[in-house]
């Protein structure tokens, strides 16, 4: 019986089949879809037991073998003669298998899965399992949740990128299809074990995402990478595995830091050797590169225009807004939640909710100069009071204002560099 699946299909040229990562659906690729159809026939699929795609009539898959079999399948089931894939998380692990097999002309995978230690796997799992807990709120409360900006940027901001720019429809498209994702389980249980080991016999692009979570989507942008369509180039005859870190540049810088950005190539049927895994960052940037924010005329804005609020001070009482106590308490609390959720994977396999409270006041002392108080604290249900002693140890070992470690944060005030200064006489 033939393999049914759902798939949009644009587009005239050499066939490109785009595979979407656990969870998700075909139409994590609508952002570049029109742009790939310009060159390609693009077939964006609903993998087997996710989106609309129905369970298999065999039953869901028992490993990562029999994930790519199934997608193999549906090649044949399209009439699809070895062509062009790409993929990310998931798919991409499936388009580098099927490279390794020879199945297709050129694989590209984002971040794909098969790189990770147990660790980052439990942790990916954990957060993907928690929202697709949470996407089974009935959906009048999913859209009332998802219409305000902060909200959708709390509940997607793991996930995407820019979560507040994820229209109100696609945020219940992609809640929907966590939700009803068949073959979830099955899929995250075939993965516990799964570590590519191929050898690719055909082109190869992998790129990857540093510090886009456990899943990420098609949707995420870059200002100073990507990836080249598949079957461009290079040509079989110049076939490399070529890996690339995607990453956001600067504004005011044209090229990125040393060190952040290369490649690593090799002959076709050469084993990859990447580092990281399964879209995670390495662990000297497990956090953007720089994020920046300007503060001025009684309101505060981060360059990138994701938060934008008014300020309280005492020094201007009819200013209302965010005091800076609260500002400095949401900043805490946000760094020590990343180091939590970290240090909660090391404690236990199972997934759980953390939550991190901060409390911040200031105070100035007799000489006029100002001081912060911080204190925080950690919670998780479901865990001994022994492993909550753990979590919070190893939390606070993992984050840079660790109670015990001074030295790994610094500050540094300055004047502010290329100003026209204007000189009078």
């Amino acid at each position: 019986m033939p393999l049914e699946v759902v798939f949009e299909r644009r587009g005239a040229g050499e066939p490109l089949v785009l595979l979407h990562g656990i969870g998700h659906h075909w139409r994590a690729w609508l952002p570049v879809l029109d742009r790939l159809a310009a060159a390609h026939d693009v077939i964006a699929i609903d993998l087997p037991g996710f989106g609309e795609s129905p369970v298999p009539a065999a039953g869901l898959p028992a490993d990562m073998a029999a994930v790519v079999a199934e997608v193999a399948e549906v090649f044949a089931t399209l009439g699809l003669d070895r062509p062009h894939v790409a993929g990310n998380s998931l798919g991409g692990a499936i388009a580098l298998e099927l490279a390794a097999a020879g199945g297709v002309a050129s694989a590209t995978a984002i971040s794909p899965a098969g790189f990770c230690t147990p660790t980052q796997l439990r942790w990916a799992v954990g957060v993907l399992g928690l929202h697709r807990a949470a996407a089974r709120l009935p959906e009048p409360v999913l859209r009332r949740i998802f219409t305000g900006s902060a909200l959708r940027t709390a509940c997607f901001g793991m996930i995407f990128a820019r979560p507040s720019r994820l229209p109100l429809e696609c945020a219940l498209a992609d809640a929907r299809a966590l939700r009803s994702a068949r073959a979830f389980r099955a899929v995250a249980r075939a993965g516990r074990g799964y570590a590519f080991q191929g050898h690719p016999r055909v082109p190869v692009t992998v790129a990857w995402v540093p510090g886009t979570g456990s899943c990420p989507t098609g949707r995420r942008r870059s200002r100073g990478g990507g990836c080249r369509p598949p079957g461009t180039s290079p040509s079989p005859a110049a076939a490399t595995c070529r890996c690339t870190t995607i990453r956001r540049r600067s504004r005011r810088s044209s090229s990125p830091p040393p060190g952040r950005t290369g490649f690593a190539t090799g002959p076709p049927g050469s084993p990859i050797q990447l580092p990281g895994g399964f879209g995670m960052a390495q662990s000297s940037s497990w956090v953007p590169d720089v994020a920046a924010a300007t503060a001025t005329g009684g309101h505060v804005r981060t360059d990138d225009g994701e938060l934008y609020t008014a300020l309280a001070s005492p020094l201007a009482p009819h200013c209302h807004g965010l005091t800076p106590e609260q500002l400095l308490a949401a900043a805490f609390a946000s760094c020590l939640h990343h180091a939590a959720v970290e240090a909660a994977a090391e404690v236990t396999d199972e997934a759980h909710t953390v939550q991190v409270r901060a409390e911040a006041r200031l105070g100035r002392d007799a000489d006029g100069r100002y001081r912060a108080e911080v204190r925080a604290s950690i919670d998780s249900a479901g865990l001994t009071r022994e492993q909550l002693s753990a979590l919070v140890a190893h939390a606070d070992l993992l984050w840079p204002f660790s109670s015990t470690d001074a030295s790994r944060h610094t500050l540094t005030v300055t004047a502010a560099q290329q100003r026209a200064w204007q000189v009078t006489e």
